[in-house]
């Protein structure tokens, strides 16, 4: 039943309208009259009507005043004006106020009905849309933590899409700005095989993992558990993201930089009991995570079994290692050994520096794959500083991804062989070639379009500005960077969209862009075709 009230200040309109009016018969009911503004916003209250009739011009409070107040407290309430042909001037004005409809005195019974029927139909469909806003909105509360745990795992492993990523913002209402500074952290839960300092990122034993470093469940007591759950109190605070399982009891969590800070500065306040944090180095924007991720993942694997204390960061591992060699090398050697040695003499060196840090450990093998660990580490930043533009070294994802998988000290070993042999062997085909650094870097352009080039560490390479890199740029080739970008990843698609079966979004992926839509758009811009009729229009001429 609709609920309606009548307002007019004549009681022959009030009663003629209850008479004439078959309410029942159209699923309404009469609640309340009133024969002012005044009492019927006291009414209206009272019994919450969904549709209002009522006269324009009464004494105390008219209805316009009387249709603006309800709009204000009673926004859904329906309102239909009784007036005149004298009153019809004030039409214009009860229109502004949002009223349903009008209509004109002496009342016809049956327009009356076509209006209120209206009004009901009206009335429905706001509920019919209420009721599904609601639903949605009960389903989206109960479905968050789900997706966000699974768009924020996504992003972890590098997988996320740019519309995961917006439904991500939209649900729980982070603007990206939440995310310009940023530590990931990974920790175990207690009582799996995980006491502080001896935290793996596998769930399988470590090679080379001493007996007994894993403890049974039965070890999480009531005290270890108590220690876990004020660890996650502490972590909450500075959470950005909820925590996400890994499986194998690891745990990850995104921070503010700043949190992390204050988690670092005061370890001593840290539960005794619970495994220490990994901390990625500070990142900006989420499309770092997932390197972040890999940076948290080495420095819970470089802690494993050192007990280095509660709190381990990945730039303080990257700043020893590069600060210390243990196998007493020079930044000298390792250049002379790259540019003047052959491969047999380079396996010989890296062979003499493993068998200096085995007598160091003293046969330890926890201590020599920590020693193997900074090798590779202080070498890949050499390398990294002298040689990069040849483009054959690793990226530092794909670097900390092979020092995650080296499961034993002669598998970093053979790491360290391969990578100055393949280094050494760059460096001279470069030299007889008579390349200049301009050129090496524009052949590592040319061979690493497809992926995300920074003009800032290209310029760095060469030891120049952004701003001079670019000019440079400019003046060799004929075209700004961007310029020069965009055409090769045109070029390489036209060419892929004419000689394979690739589909449009595996181009696009091929050349470079995540995002197939901007790629079409962009291929368009170039070409004055979308990638589909470009390659139908040469199946044409075929």
């Amino acid at each position: 039943m609709y609920k309606v009230m009548i307002v007019d200040d004549e009681w022959l309109v009030r009663q003629g309208l209850r008479q004439t009016i078959p309410w029942r018969e159209m699923g309404c009911e009469v609640v309340a009259e009133a024969l002012d503004g005044e009492e019927a916003l006291a009414l209206a209250t009272l019994h919450e009507p969904d549709i209002v009739l009522t006269d324009i011009r009464m004494p105390r409070m008219d209805g316009l005043e009387l249709a603006r107040r309800i709009k204000r407290t009673h926004p859904e309430i329906k309102t239909i004006f009784l007036t005149g042909f004298d009153d019809f001037h004030y039409a214009r004005q009860a229109l502004q106020t949002g009223a349903f409809d009008i209509v004109l005195k002496p009342t016809d019974p049956a327009e009356i009905r076509r209006i209120l029927q209206a009004a009901m139909a009206s009335i429905a469909e706001d509920r019919s849309r209420s009721s599904y806003t609601l639903n949605l909105e009960r389903r989206v509360r109960t479905s968050e933590p789900l997706l966000t745990e699974k768009i924020f795992f996504d992003l972890l492993m590098n997988r996320a899409d740019k519309e995961s990523l917006q439904l991500l913002l939209d649900v729980r209402g982070n603007g990206p700005s939440a995310f310009d500074s940023f530590r990931v952290v990974l920790f175990k839960t207690p009582g799996t095989g995980a006491p502080r300092g001896t935290a793996g990122t596998t769930g399988t034993a470590e090679a080379g993992e001493p007996a007994g470093a894993r403890e049974s469940e039965d070890a999480a007591g009531p005290e270890a558990q108590s220690a876990f759950a004020a660890l996650k109190d502490r972590l909450l605070e500075a959470a950005l993201t909820p925590f996400i399982p890994l499986g194998q009891e690891i745990n990850a969590v995104v921070v503010s930089a700043a949190g992390a800070e204050e988690l670092a500065a005061a370890p001593g306040t840290l539960p005794a009991e619970v495994p220490s944090l990994s901390l990625s180095s500070v990142h900006r924007g989420l499309q770092s995570v997932a390197t972040a991720y890999e940076e948290a993942s080495f420095a819970m694997r470089f802690n494993f079994g050192l007990g280095r204390g509660p709190v381990v960061r990945y730039e303080a591992i990257v700043a020893e290692a590069q600060s210390h060699h243990p196998a007493e090398w020079s930044e000298t050697e390792v250049l002379g050994m790259i540019k003047w040695d052959n491969a047999a003499a380079i396996r010989a060196k890296t062979r003499s520096w493993h068998m200096t840090l085995l007598r160091q450990s003293a046969g330890s093998e926890t201590a020599l794959r920590h020693q193997m660990l900074q090798l590779m580490f202080g070498l890949y930043a050499l390398l990294m500083r002298h040689f990069w533009e040849l483009g054959c070294l690793p990226d530092t994802k794909s670097f900390l991804e092979s020092a995650s998988r080296a499961d034993s000290p002669e598998t970093m070993l053979r790491w360290i062989e391969a990578v100055c042999c393949e280094v050494q062997a760059a460096y001279l085909l470069s030299k007889q070639q008579g390349k200049t650094e301009f050129d090496n870097v524009m052949d590592y352009i040319n061979g690493h379009f497809h992926k995300e080039l920074s003009m800032h560490d290209l310029a760095s390479g060469l030891h120049m500005s952004e701003s001079h890199f670019s000019r440079i740029f400019k003046k060799k080739i004929g075209k700004n960077f961007l310029e020069y970008i965009t055409d090769l990843r045109m070029e390489k698609a036209r060419d892929m969209l004419l000689h394979s079966d690739l589909r449009v979004y595996e181009v696009s992926l091929a050349v470079g862009y995540q995002d197939a839509r901007y790629f079409s758009q962009l291929f368009r811009k170039v070409t004055g075709e979308t990638p589909s009729d470009y390659r139908q229009s040469f199946s044409y001429q075929a």
